[in-house]
């Protein structure tokens, strides 16, 4: 789907997209908002979370196929959004 490059292109373009949110949000309540993650601390978040799902959708006695389907998806979701953004 992505090149290395592109990956990380597009990662940097949805922090950069979060960063916007944020000082949008920062002028409009006059709160100083919190400081805004790195690429890697995404990336952590990310890992974490996606290690997590497995466990979630064991919870619910979900089949093996839906538990890896989601897994993909949470994975392409986040390799173009932020957990700025989005929560994970």
């Amino acid at each position: 789907l992505y090149s290395k490059e592109a990956l990380a292109r597009a990662r940097e373009d949805a922090r950069e997209r979060a960063v916007q949110v944020l000082a949008e949000r920062r002028m409009s309540l006059r709160v100083e908002p919190p400081t805004p993650l790195s690429v890697a601390e995404g990336l952590s978040l990310i890992a974490f979370f996606a290690q997590k799902l497995p466990e979630l959708c064991n919870l619910c006695a979900a089949p093996s196929e839906v538990k890896w389907t989601a897994v993909v998806f949470f994975r392409r979701f986040y390799a173009v959004s932020s957990p700025m953004e989005f929560d994970p």
